[in-house]
C-alpha cells in the first residue's frame, strides 16, 4: 500500500517508491497456491491495518500489473 497515486511506473517495486509500514516488502502477502478446481477448494489471504484519514492505493506489484491498472483506491474519511 502507497499514498503514491497512478500512474506507475513498470517495475514499482525498483522505482523508490515509498510503501506503507516502512519498507518496500513489508506489506506483500505470502505465495498462495493455484485454486484447485476439480475439488473446489482455494486459499486465502488476509491483511489488517489501521490508516488515518486520507487516500491511499494498493497495487500489484508484480512488473507491468500496476502500469497496466491493477491498483486500487481506499479513501478513508471522518
Amino acid at each position: 500500500m502507497t499514498s503514491q497515486p497512478p500512474p506507475y511506473q513498470y517495475n514499482v517495486m525498483m522505482g523508490g517508491m515509498q510503501m506503507m509500514g516502512g519498507g518496500k516488502m513489508d506489506t506483500m502477502m505470502p505465495y498462495l497456491p493455484p485454486a484447485d478446481y476439480s475439488t473446489e477448494q482455494a486459499h486465502q489471504y488476509q491483511y489488517t491495518f489501521t490508516l488515518n484519514q486520507g487516500e491511499f492505493w494498493y497495487i500489484c506489484t508484480f512488473p507491468g500489473h500496476a502500469e497496466n491498472g491493477m491498483y486500487g483506491e481506499i479513501v478513508v474519511g471522518e
